[in-house]
């Protein structure tokens, strides 16, 4: 029974790896996005050339704010709004403290 909690930090940990990998490779896929990267057969190779978890979400963060429609109209206040929060929150996943 004594190692019932180590059993339980152990099941908590690979939780959180799973869940940060999905994370990081949404973020990828957004990457793709920010780049036009989209059916290019480098697009995996040149995500990952761009490094790590933090680097990866600067772009995409910085992607947002200049974000733009399809037709170059300016995204809704809304839309722009939730994806400000979503950036804070995939940075909370790396450190809270750069979730701001």
């Amino acid at each position: 029974m004594a190692d019932e909690p180590l059993a339980k930090a152990h099941q908590a940990i690979g939780a959180y790896f799973c869940a940060f990998s999905e994370l990081e490779r949404e973020l990828g896929e957004a990457l793709k996005v920010v780049l036009r990267l989209q059916g290019n057969p480098a697009a995996d190779a040149i995500v990952a050339a761009v490094g790590d978890f933090a680097r990866k979400a600067a772009i995409v963060r910085e992607a947002v704010q200049g974000a733009k429609n399809t037709d170059g109209s300016e995204p809704s206040s809304e839309w722009k709004a939730k994806a400000v929060e979503t950036m804070r929150g995939v940075f909370g996943c790396n450190n809270p403290d750069r979730g701001t």
